[in-house]
């Protein structure tokens, strides 16, 4: 009798646990009023492209980047290790992720999800997926830095329809080394980049977001402004990036394999970063004297 007794006492408490699991998804659920939201389903792309940080202006120096003289100094000669077939200072010839600011400018398929506390930023590339934090925490203290860095954003209503159009984001505490873009504009090395976003979602264009991207860098004259533009696919479909199939990716670039045993620098390259293969339609030579010590 006992036995039975201890039994039902189980049987009920673990109904009980149950009801209350139940009942705060069901809260949870109502919490979260998607009617409230931009409509955001489907896969994204950059309008004019990512390489550059400015779309519509030409690579490099005609970017006009607002560099201090230091830093103009640095980005030129980059741009002549660049000609003369080396990487330059560009970090993600090396796998490292594009970091803030630069992920903005929209790697391959953008997937935007919305969720109660967090705005997530999907992209298929090298580690670029981000967390945009909309739950009114404050800035923490005891993080370390990351090429991310941490995203606090903040939705608004502007026209009072009932339906979010506009989130606001600060982005603090990046790490580096980083890039604007592919032509290997620097940022600052002491880490002290502040980017602010503001993501804007209009009504009569439902398959479009802008997103004006304003960047604080001790490497900047002035804060540099630039507008991001992103279009929902008409058809959606996955690929995997350069990152993730480094074979795939060299014979996309028409690259033949290296040897295997080969002692040369390629082979080296290729093995450590598959992403690698991606960039030499930049017009990069890989050769055994060009390779930097750390990629090694």
């Amino acid at each position: 009798m006992m036995g039975m007794t201890s039994t039902l006492h189980r049987y009920a408490r673990d109904m009980i646990a149950l009801s209350v699991a139940l009942l705060v998804g069901v809260w949870s659920a109502k919490a979260h009023d998607e009617t409230k939201y931009p409509d955001l389903r489907g896969q994204w792309t950059a309008v004019g492209g990512s390489v550059r940080w400015i779309p519509d202006k030409p690579r490099g120096l005609g970017q006009e980047a607002p560099l201090t003289p230091e830093y103009q100094r640095i980005f030129e000669d980059n741009l002549a290790d660049m000609a003369e077939g080396g990487q330059g200072t560009d970090p993600t010839t090396w796998c490292l992720s594009p970091g803030m600011p630069r992920v903005t400018n929209g790697y391959g398929e953008i997937e935007f999800v919305i969720t109660p506390e967090t705005f997530h930023i999907l992209v298929d590339h090298v580690h670029d997926n981000r967390r945009i934090f909309t739950d009114g925490r404050s800035w923490p203290t005891d993080r370390e830095l990351s090429f991310l860095g941490i995203s606090i954003g903040q939705w608004t209503d502007t026209d009072g329809d009932g339906r979010f159009d506009l989130l606001e984001v600060e982005t603090r505490n990046v790490k580096g080394p980083r890039a604007f873009d592919a032509s290997g504009i620097p940022l600052h090395a002491d880490n002290q980049t502040v980017v602010k976003e503001r993501y804007t979602f209009k009504k009569d264009e439902p398959n479009d977001i802008y997103n004006e991207v304003t960047v604080f860098d001790n490497a900047l004259t002035h804060p540099w402004t630039v507008i991001k533009h992103y279009r929902r696919r008409a058809r959606q479909f996955s690929r995997r990036s350069a990152g993730h199939d480094g074979r795939a990716a060299q014979e996309a670039n028409g690259i033949p394999q290296a040897r295997a045993g080969g002692r040369g620098a390629w082979h080296r390259v290729v093995r450590r970063c598959p992403y690698l293969p991606h960039v030499a339609g930049r017009g990069h030579v890989f050769r055994q004297i060009a390779v930097p010590r750390r990629i090694r």
